[in-house]
């Protein structure tokens, strides 16, 4: 047996991504910079607990990845990036 099954599985992932509005404009914003939550939320003007679950899926698809930035007030902002074996 090969090690196809993980490319099949990220292959499956990426299609599921590319078949949902919402998430290729998610994956639009973030192609400019990354973003935290409240950002994209407001920019597609969708709830952000919606933005939430697409986030996660991709994240865990290993088409995101996250990261912790700190802010002047406050606690750190979780910001979201396309993953560098997406790019």
């Amino acid at each position: 047996m090969t090690g196809n099954s993980t490319d099949d599985g990220n292959m499956e992932a990426i299609l599921d991504v590319m078949g949902c509005k919402t998430r290729r404009e998610i994956i639009n914003l973030l192609r400019e910079e990354p973003r935290f939550v409240s950002q994209i939320s407001r920019e597609l003007d969708i709830g952000q607990k919606a933005i939430i679950e697409h986030l996660r899926a991709m994240e865990e698809a290993g088409i995101l990845s996250s990261f912790f930035r700190k802010i002047e007030r406050g606690r750190p902002r979780k910001y979201y990036d396309i993953s560098r074996d997406i790019h």
